[in-house]
């Protein structure tokens, strides 16, 4: 038998763009987790276990305005409570583990939030990006406060199980999971899993190829708002004639993931190991980061297409050396409509609405290089930088150039 328990508080000034911190906006953000799980295992036999686990979770987020915020002012109390049990089944037979399990989720969710646009020239009437619908909250125009508050629980049951099997020179692993989700949609999935490898033992080469139905509950942080009625006002009338005019909520996220790979070793003191994989996505989320609050709120959009390479040359240690360098493709097109969010300015939801895009995540070609306990990444298309080994140390091998009104 096992307990964890964990409590956590971080309290914490945000960072302001370089205009903010001249206004002298001093935001701040409070987080407050608890979590406390029970599990218990017993051996049915010496080829089987009972795993059983009992878990509670507790989060609570809040967002504390100051009197110089600006171009917007905002305040938020949110609190999601998660109670979980599991069990899992594991037992080997002859060539094969068999696995299987049963989740329950109930987590009751609350959300408190508030915005006003402080800043005469955010909204100006007389600019061309001008929302009518945005006058009733601009404070700076004797508008008021937009307000939210609701509360509401939702349950998720899973069950899954799967066979890992070796048969000569071929390892499989077959699996079959089902959810069915029930908070603001209800929605279910049967999500098969295949993968196979062969192993050419006389030249240390694997081949792989995998198929994964996945089923992706939206995130439950700011849901309801995203979801709302109340933030679907403040979106145009022209945006949301585009998309028929109806509220629509974030569904769950549908993939189909197809991958292969190859892996090839090299005089057991080196391995090279490419990959290929595709991915079609229906309701892809993402989230959407209201100004530089550090409040996210879920989006969805109808779909997207991902294709994307990865070759990796591998250096096993010897004599204290060792290193590796990868070759990264990343092509990703998302098209619309866009459901969920709190957006407030005309540019992002036009770019939203319009026909299929690229993320910003898309990678022609990233280059990363390890030698030792020193990295460098960087994307290909970006001006070389310049750093010392101890400047990589400090950065976590991410190296940015600032220019404009950033967070400092």
């Amino acid at each position: 038998m096992r307990l964890n328990v964990l409590l956590g508080r971080s309290s914490f000034e945000l960072a302001n763009l370089r205009s903010q911190q001249a206004a002298g906006q001093r935001q701040r953000q409070l987080l407050r987790d608890f979590s406390a799980s029970l599990g218990w295992v017993h051996t049915l036999s010496p080829r089987a276990t009972l795993d059983s686990t009992t878990s509670y979770r507790a989060t609570i987020a809040q967002l504390f305005p100051s009197p110089a915020d600006t171009p917007v002012t905002a305040a938020q109390a949110r609190h999601l409570s998660t109670f979980t049990e599991a069990a899992r089944f594991s037992v080997m037979v002859g060539r094969h583990t068999l696995r299987a399990g049963a989740d329950y989720q109930h987590f009751p969710v609350s959300e408190n939030f508030t915005f006003g646009i402080t800043e005469p020239s955010f909204n100006d009437p007389r600019s061309p990006g001008f929302i009518p619908l945005l006058m009733a909250y601009d404070l700076s125009r004797g508008g008021g406060l937009f307000q939210f508050s609701k509360q509401k629980s939702g349950n998720l049951v899973s069950s899954f199980a799967q066979d890992q099997a070796l048969w000569g020179r071929f390892a499989f692993s077959l699996g079959l999971r089902y959810d069915d989700y029930r908070f603001l949609v209800h929605g279910h999935q049967l999500q098969p899993r295949l993968g196979m490898s062969y192993h050419l033992r006389e030249t240390g080469t694997v081949v792989r190829a995998s198929y994964n139905r996945v089923y992706q509950t939206p995130v439950n942080e700011n849901l309801l708002l995203s979801n709302s009625s109340e933030s679907a006002v403040l979106v145009p009338a022209s945006v949301r004639a585009r998309l028929g005019g109806a509220i629509l909520s974030i569904r769950p996220e549908r993939q189909n993931v197809y991958e292969v790979g190859l892996q090839q070793g090299i005089f057991s003191r080196a391995s090279v190991n490419a990959v290929y994989y595709y991915k079609d996505e229906q309701d892809l989320h993402d989230n959407d980061n209201f100004f530089n609050t550090g409040i996210i709120f879920p989006t969805s959009l109808k779909k997207s297409r991902v294709n994307g390479a990865e070759l990796r040359a591998t250096l096993l240690p010897a004599h204290g050396l060792s290193g590796s360098l990868s070759l990264t493709h990343y092509h990703v097109i998302v098209i619309p409509p866009f459901n969920g969010g709190l957006f407030i300015g005309q540019s992002a939801i036009n770019a939203l609405s319009s026909g299929p895009f690229i993320i910003d995540h898309d990678q022609q070609l990233a280059i990363r290089r390890y030698d030792g306990s020193r990295s460098l990444a960087r994307c290909a298309g970006e001006p070389p930088v310049r750093a010392t080994h101890a400047h990589l140390d400090e950065l976590g091998g991410e190296i940015r150039q600032r220019s404009g009104d950033e967070p400092v």
